[in-house]
C-alpha cells in the first residue's frame, strides 16, 4: 500500500517570527512521554531531574528575541495546576459552613530544552544544547536568547530557529510531597494548567 507523509515548508521574509508547540500524545510513546499522564508518575514527582517530556517546540525568527512564559486561562492568570470537572472548571469542595472552596493548586517546573541554529555569511552554526526553566510559583519568566554570544547578527537574511526543542514537566518539591502524602484527599480525575509562550522581538 501507499504511505503518505505531510511536512511543512517554512520560509520567512523581512521581519518574521513564529513559535509552535506540539503536545506529544501519551499513547504514541507507550505512555513514557506525552500527555495525559498520572500525577503520581515518578517522573513528575521530583524523582527525575528534567521530568516527563510532554511536548516538542520550534521557533523561527530573523530578529533577536526573548521568550516569555506565563500562566493564562484561570481568572487571575494563575498558572498552577488544578483538579477540574468535566467542563474544565476548577473543582470545588464544601466547607463546614456550607461555602465552596477550590482545591489548592499544584506548582510545577517546565524545562525548555533546545539548540539554536542559524546561518551567518552562508555558513550554518548551532548553539550548545541549552535549557531554561519556568516555575509556576514565580508567575512569569522571560528567557533572554543567547544569540548575542554566538556572533549572530540581525539581518534580513539571517534566520534563527530551534533544533530539537523539547518541553519537560515535573512538580516542584512541595507539590510532589503533597501528592505523595495526600493521595487520599487529592480529588480523582483530570488536572489542568494553562500556559502561554510568547516570542517577543528584542528592540
Amino acid at each position: 500500500g501507499e504511505m503518505t507523509r505531510h511536512f511543512d515548508l517554512q520560509a520567512g521574509y523581512e521581519t518574521a517570527s513564529s513559535i509552535t508547540v506540539t503536545p506529544i500524545p501519551a499513547q504514541s510513546q507507550s505512555y513514557i512521554a506525552g500527555m495525559p499522564f498520572s500525577i503520581e508518575d515518578e517522573l513528575v514527582t521530583g524523582e527525575s531531574e528534567l521530568g516527563r517530556e510532554i511536548a516538542s517546540w520550534t521557533l523561527l525568527s530573523n530578529v533577536d528575541f526573548n521568550i516569555i512564559v506565563s500562566g493564562s486561562g484561570w481568572n487571575s492568570n494563575d498558572p498552577k495546576m488544578y483538579p477540574v470537572n468535566e467542563s474544565g472548571e476548577r473543582k470545588t469542595y464544601l466547607n463546614e459552613d456550607g461555602t465552596e472552596s477550590i482545591y489548592e493548586g499544584l506548582d510545577y517546573y517546565l524545562t525548555f530544552r533546545f539548540q539554536l541554529g542559524y546561518v551567518k555569511d552562508g555558513k550554518e552554526y548551532s548553539s550548545p544544547v541549552t535549557d531554561f526553566e519556568y516555575h509556576s510559583a514565580d508567575g512569569s519568566t522571560t528567557y533572554n536568547t543567547l544569540t548575542d554570544g554566538y556572533g549572530y547578527e540581525d539581518g534580513l537574511n539571517s534566520f534563527i530557529g530551534t533544533v530539537n526543542g523539547s518541553i519537560f514537566f515535573r512538580f516542584d518539591e512541595q507539590s510532589s510531597l503533597r501528592i505523595k502524602k495526600e493521595q487520599d484527599t487529592l480529588p480523582e480525575g483530570d488536572y489542568l494548567a494553562y500556559i502561554t509562550i510568547t516570542l517577543e522581538d528584542k528592540t
